[in-house]
C-alpha cells in the first residue's frame, strides 16, 4: 500500500522544482546562484563536498573498526594469557625464580 503522505511529499517538491525551473526560464531567479539540492541536483562544487563527506565517513568507519578487531584481539589475548596463568601458573616450582607463562607453555607442549 502506497503511503498518501509521501505521495503528498513528492507533489509538493515537484511543484517547488516546476516553480523554480519556470523562475529560472523567465529569469526571475539567478541560475548560477541557485542550489538545488533540495532537489538532489548538486552542482560540481556540491558534488565534490559530497563525495568528500562521504569519503571522511568511510576513512572514519575503517578506522574505528580497525581499533574495534584491535581491542578484540588485546581482549581475547589477555584472556588466554590470564587462562594459561591460571593452569600453569607463573613461577618455577622450585622456587628458583620466576618464568614466562610462554616458557611453561612450551615445555607442556
Amino acid at each position: 500500500m502506497v503511503d498518501l503522505d509521501s505521495i503528498d511529499a513528492f507533489v509538493l517538491k515537484a511543484t517547488a522544482f516546476q516553480e523554480t525551473i519556470k523562475g529560472i526560464s523567465n529569469g526571475t531567479i539567478d541560475a548560477t546562484s541557485l542550489s538545488l539540492k533540495d532537489y538532489g541536483i548538486l552542482n560540481l562544487e556540491e558534488q565534490h563536498e559530497e563525495k568528500d563527506r562521504i569519503d571522511q565517513k568511510k576513512i572514519e568507519r575503517q578506522r574505528l573498526e580497525e581499533e574495534r578487531l584491535a581491542a578484540k584481539k588485546q581482549c581475547e589475548r589477555t584472556k588466554w594469557w590470564e587462562g594459561a596463568e591460571l593452569e600453569y601458573g607463573t613461577r618455577k616450582k622450585e622456587g628458583v625464580g620466576s618464568i614466562e607463562v610462554w616458557q611453561i607453555f612450551i615445555r607442556v607442549v
